[in-house]
């Protein structure tokens, strides 16, 4: 099976559906497990439309977040060039890592933050050897002030993006402002 995984062609991703499918087939017999926290906007947004929709929709939904965001783990190490050789094994130990780990398996705003946080990641990791940073910064900025308006508790991300513009870029005042006003520009607007 991790044969086919190396391989990149359309029976990989193939094979990361029918695990996917596999390893969470209980969802399809019990119904979805909501987040019971009341934390941000986006998890207000769920626990309203939790009963409104039937948890078939729920679910297809799910495995849409999570094979995306495997995917797009993926794409990020592959461009990255963090192995030798592009495989879809990155994808498919986040799609068993969901099914280890009981909160992923339930419907919460961290589940939809995190794939703002991919991409919050991909821009970081673009930042390296970029000679105009300025739009990638402000970017990074403006989808983290999203995460925050939308949940909370991902003000811990903030140390991320400090962290990541020192590690892959020298220091320059102008930039790191122009990551501040990403930053501050939904609260303007909100």
């Amino acid at each position: 099976m991790i044969k086919i995984l190396r391989d990149k062609s359309i029976g990989a991703v193939l094979l990361l559906f029918i695990t996917a499918a596999a390893v969470h087939y209980h969802l399809w017999i019990n119904p979805i497990a909501f987040a019971t926290t009341d934390v941000g906007f986006l998890q207000q947004l769920i626990n309203n439309y939790q009963h409104r929709l039937i948890p078939q929709v729920w679910v297809v939904f799910y495995f849409i977040l999570i094979i995306s965001q495997a995917l797009q783990l993926n794409a990020i190490l592959a461009n990255g060039k963090m192995f030798t050789k592009n495989a879809f094994t990155t994808a498919f130990a986040y799609l068993l890592l969901t099914a280890i780990v009981k909160e992923f398996s339930t419907i919460s705003a961290a589940l939809f933050v995190n794939t703002l946080l991919l991409i919050i990641l991909k821009q970081i990791i673009s930042l390296y050897n970029n000679q105009q940073p300025k739009a990638i910064l402000f970017n990074i900025g403006l989808l983290l002030a999203i995460c925050l308006v939308l949940y909370p508790p991902s003000i811990v991300l903030i140390l991320l993006m400090i962290f990541g513009y020192v590690i892959m870029r020298s220091f320059k005042l102008t930039e790191f402002f122009i990551l501040i006003i990403g930053l501050a520009s939904v609260f303007y607007i909100v």
